[in-house]
């Protein structure tokens, strides 16, 4: 599995493997899985991100803070 790292003002960086304790390094919290459906992309996001006013991603608006996108390898 590849991560793209996507940070708040847009700058992405790829990864081949994250512990646990790297992601929530990147988001700055606990993280949260989020998948729109069965063919788009899954994402972690900051569970808290909404109540800590983080700002909004500029690559993908409808995120705040730092994300990770989950690319499967085919």
């Amino acid at each position: 599995m590849k991560y793209k790292l996507i940070t708040v003002d847009g700058k992405i960086t790829y990864r081949q493997r994250m512990s646990l304790k790297q992601m929530q390094k990147f988001v700055g919290g606990y993280i949260e899985f989020i998948k729109f459906s069965m063919t788009a992309n899954s994402f972690y996001v900051n569970e808290k991100g909404l109540s800590l006013r983080l700002p909004k991603n500029k690559k993908y608006s409808m995120f705040v803070g730092n994300i990770i996108m989950l690319k499967e390898e085919k």
